[in-house]
């Protein structure tokens, strides 16, 4: 009899079925035992076959009855596995909700040390000081991160800082300041930044990059959105940095101020911010023109070799030359691994312009060689 199935037979309590299945052996062997000698067929048939009968019948109530307790037993067990299946659920749910509490409170207290720290800043170098040394305090798979930016009016980002090990995997994200927007390459150890860690960090950045714009001014000029010389100071580091390679170009107007002092300082503007779209159409991506001042403009080619460094500055010079103005220009190729210092740097490709312009309308190049003295 297959367990589960509903039985229709009224149940016959064991104990009952015991008594039963007794009292009918204790009564018929005596009687069976007459009706064998006597070989009577009638009294066989009362005294041995109808209890068997009441017998196996009293059999079948019992396992009937025993089937529907294993039933109601199979019933009840199932009953409480689903419930031991709900409370295990809750249970988790209950063990989630104590571990996201557990990283909430962790998250706020980090959040309220960094902003603590992060008032304390006085400089944007101090901003980026104190954002490196909570990434390497709470963020141990975070190798080193750089930062790229890019102002409202410039048409391709500029790399601005780099500090550490950048190389993939990397994290990148994209962070909207108050002024700029920000790029920003996060090398990290692969499987000791979890998804959840990126959320955070990403919030560290963006706090730390609205402070950092609070703090350095206005990085563009106004009237042509070049970057401006104080934006030179702001990538000291990438300048300087032994690992940056690239070719700085120092560039004059030869013409601009007969301009100025004959058609005016209109037309003067003018000319200038046609220069700069001339110039910022070729460039690469990654290049950044900064407007060093009056009619010199300064150009890092990013990340290249000193002849392609030349050979944008060859493009430069083709694209700016009119019938009222041409472009002298200087070019410093610094190598990857060589140190550097900025006003050294901006020096040779000064003096090097100035070479240039005794012809005029020409690129004179020169290499990096020497080690920065003290500032």
């Amino acid at each position: 009899m297959k367990i589960g199935k509903k039985h229709t037979l009224k149940k016959l309590p064991p104990t009952v079925a015991k008594g039963v299945f007794l009292s009918a052996i204790l009564a018929i062997v005596p009687i069976a035992f007459v009706a064998y000698k006597t070989g009577s067929t009638t009294l066989s048939i009362i005294f041995v076959y109808l209890p068997i009968i009441v017998i196996l019948a009293s059999l079948y109530k019992t396992i009937e009855y025993l089937l529907d307790m294993i039933d109601e037993r199979n019933t009840t067990i199932d009953s409480m596995r689903s419930q031991m299946s709900i409370l295990n659920n809750e249970l988790d749910v209950l063990k989630h909700v104590a571990k996201s509490e557990h990283l909430y409170e962790k998250r706020h207290s980090i959040f309220k040390k960094f902003v603590k720290e992060l008032g304390k800043a006085t400089t944007p170098e101090d901003v980026i000081h104190t954002l490196e040394t909570f990434l390497h305090k709470h963020f141990e798979g975070v190798k080193g991160f750089s930062i790229l930016i890019r102002g409202k009016q410039a048409l391709s980002p500029a790399p601005l800082i780099r500090k550490g090990d950048t190389s993939p995997p990397q994290i990148k994200l994209e962070i909207p300041g108050r002024e700029n927007i920000f790029y920003v390459h996060i090398g990290y150890v692969p499987g000791y930044v979890y998804s959840h860690e990126i959320e955070d960090i990403l919030e560290l950045f963006s706090l730390a990059l609205k402070k950092w714009e609070d703090l350095k001014g206005s990085i563009t000029d106004p009237l042509t959105g070049a970057y401006n010389r104080q934006f030179l100071e702001l990538i000291r580091d990438y300048i300087e940095d032994k690992d940056s390679q690239y070719t700085l170009l120092m560039i004059d107007l030869d013409g601009f101020k007969k301009v100025n002092d004959t058609m005016g300082h209109e037309k003067g503007d003018e000319i200038l911010k046609n220069t700069v779209k001339k110039i910022q159409s070729s460039l690469r991506g990654n290049d950044i023109l900064i407007r060093y001042g009056g009619d010199e403009f300064v150009v890092i080619v990013s990340d290249t070799s000193m002849e392609n460094g030349l050979r944008v500055a060859e493009r430069i010079r083709l694209s700016v030359r009119n019938n009222l103005i041409s472009t002298s220009i200087g070019a410093v190729y610094k190598r990857k691994g060589a140190e550097a210092n900025l006003e050294k740097i901006i020096k040779l490709a000064d003096a090097l312009m100035y070479i240039a312009k005794k012809d005029k309308d020409k690129v004179v190049g020169g290499k990096w060689e020497g080690k920065p003295s003290q500032r």
